[in-house]
Formats: structure tokens, sequence, C-alpha cells
């Protein structure tokens, strides 16, 4: 069941009501195990994402930049399966319009993407947007997670490996560099969790080790 703010279809209730009062129930196909929302700010709406349990996902809302992966920049009032399957994890950003991408971690540890890829998030070796599922060049990824304009994978060795914007050094490199190619943070091998953060604007990363250590780098102005 879904309420609340339904600018560009953002909870997919068939309709272009701008805000839902009472809760209402999506036509979808299966049994779903769990939702993502891409979140927005006050000028830029988001989506909103259902995995269900036989790996098939649902979109909804803002899609001006392909990032539901329907085949078509169309904005959506309802739920439509994307084209991707086998979906253990997907991850959605919808900040602004320079921020509009969606990040998918498969159950066989292979991360695809579609839509801006201004710093080279997609982890391809280039900046070019992507209007189709776009495969990204890592494997054996365990977990996945993003900040603003950057990705964290976890690997099943314990390794974690970084790619994207890195103006506060949030790539964990020793340097302020930008990547479009996937780097391995360096003296990490034994990691059993990462974050980029929550909500927009997030330029920092964290890791746990399985010694119940806590790394971050990144942006610190909040003490975080």
């Amino acid at each position: 069941m879904i309420t609340g703010n339904n600018l560009l279809g953002a909870i997919g209730s068939s309709s272009d009501t701008i805000y839902s009062p009472s809760w209402s129930k999506p036509t979808l196909l299966g049994t779903p195990l769990y939702v993502s929302n891409s979140g927005s700010n006050s000028n830029f709406r988001g989506s909103q994402f259902v995995v269900m349990s036989n790996g098939e996902m649902f979109g909804t809302g803002q899609n001006s930049r392909y990032n539901l992966g329907i085949g078509n920049a169309l904005n959506t009032y309802e739920f439509k399966k994307s084209s991707i399957t086998d979906v253990k994890k997907v991850i959605a950003r919808s900040d602004d319009s320079a921020n509009s991408a969606t990040y998918v971690l498969k159950n066989d540890g292979t991360v695809w993407a579609i839509g801006i890829n201004g710093y080279g998030q997609f982890g391809v070796g280039n900046t070019t947007t992507r209007t189709v599922w776009t495969q990204s060049a890592i494997s054996n990824v365990k977990d996945l997670a993003a900040g603003t304009y950057h990705l964290i994978a976890l690997k099943n060795d314990g390794t974690v490996w970084t790619v994207g914007l890195n103006n506060y050094g949030q790539l964990g490199n020793g340097t302020t560099t930008n990547s479009s190619n996937w780097i391995q943070v360096p003296s990490i091998t034994n990691a059993i969790a990462i974050s980029g953060g929550e909500g927009s604007g997030s330029y920092s990363s964290y890791i746990v080790t399985a010694t119940g250590e806590l790394w971050a780098t990144g942006l610190n102005t909040s003490r975080q």
C-alpha cells in the first residue's frame, strides 16, 4: 500500500493527483519483496521501484532520463515492468535533473545502470548517458550502495570498490580525482557492510569490517 506525494506519478496510483491522502494499492503481478524510492527535491520529483520475488522489477514516476528502464522517456502514473530481470537490489537517484539514474545489483553479482552517467558512476570507462540497461565493468558483487554521484560495491571476497565523483575523496583512494573505472579501496579486505549515505547531497562513503571497525571517507561538514 502506498500514500503521499504523487507528482509525476511517484506513488503509482494510476492518476495525476498530486497528493494522495489515503492509501492506494498499485496493480502488480507477483509478490513484492521490497520498495525503493529515488527521493526528490522541491524542483525535481523522483521515481518508485518495486522488486518482485521472481526478480522482475516495476517502476513508476519520473522517467525523463529513461531511468525506469521501460524503453522510453515518458513519465508514468502507474507501475510498469522494467526490461531488466534477476534483480536482487535496486538503487534509484533522482535528486535533480543532472542526477537521474538507476542502479541494479543482480543475483548473479553483476551491476547494471541506466540514465545519467555524468561522473562516470556507471563504471564503464566513460560518462555517456545510457538509455538502455548497461552492464558495469565489475562482477562478484555481494552488495551495492550509492552516494549522490558515486557507487560503492562490496565483493564476495570482502574487498570494496568505488567509482564516480570524487570531489571530496568519497572514493577512498587518497585522491580527489573522479574515476569512470572501478577502484579498489586500499587496505580493506574484510568488509561486511557499506553505505553511501542517505538522501540527496551525500558525498561520503562508509564501510563496516568483520572486526567491528567503521571506516569513513568524504564530506564531513556535518561531522557525520
